[in-house]
């Protein structure tokens, strides 16, 4: 039974290593007017500022990481709702899983660190994935169950994790499982 969904989960897994962008066409930068033509998308609003990553939750929530690396998340009106500055400590995010709303998780992988933020911002947990003896997390994700998903590339399991960083469940190794071994960059669940 275990065996069957952590290989439901790796479908799911993989299918998610697609990804797909629009470019708008047609832009007017003297007046920040976006228009696409052909498109089903629409001009809503223009954020002002220089971001080096955008995530976007399933409430419309934008969350932008800003070149001071401050993480800022920005209601779908465009109100500015929370701002988490405590960059000094880790730095750069490496990934943003705001699938969750509640439950945002900021992994930093030079420092194999994840920060687990709660709908507005605040600081509620951090996990080193190195004390926990898990050394090279390239993708994690917040699961249905409210863990936390991850892949250990060092020995090739898909894990779940609770908020502590006990591991909970673990797959089989994938190099037993499969002929090329994948180097995932996100998870879905």
């Amino acid at each position: 039974m275990l065996k069957k969904i952590n290989t439901v989960l790796f479908i799911v897994f993989l299918s998610g290593l697609n990804a797909y962008s629009q470019v708008l066409t047609d832009f007017d930068s003297a007046n920040v007017q976006g228009t696409r033509t052909n498109s089903a998308f629409s001009y809503v609003s223009f954020i002002p500022g220089s971001f080096s990553s955008m995530e976007i939750d399933v409430l419309d929530n934008i969350y932008l990481v800003t070149q001071t690396n401050r993480l800022k998340k920005i209601k779908a009106n465009g109100d500015s709702v929370a701002v988490f500055n405590d960059v000094k400590r880790y730095g750069n995010p490496s990934l943003i899983d705001v699938s969750n709303p509640l439950k945002i998780l900021v992994y930093y992988k030079n420092y194999s660190t994840v920060v687990i933020l709660d709908r507005l911002l605040s600081y509620r947990n951090s996990i080193n994935f190195r004390k926990k003896n898990i050394f090279k997390v390239q993708a994690l994700a917040t699961s249905y169950d409210n863990n936390i998903r991850l892949f250990d590339e060092q020995d090739f399991k898909l894990k779940k994790t609770d908020e502590e960083g006990n591991v909970l469940t673990e797959s089989n190794d994938f190099r037993q499982i499969f002929d090329t071994v994948p180097s995932p960059s996100f998870i879905t669940e």
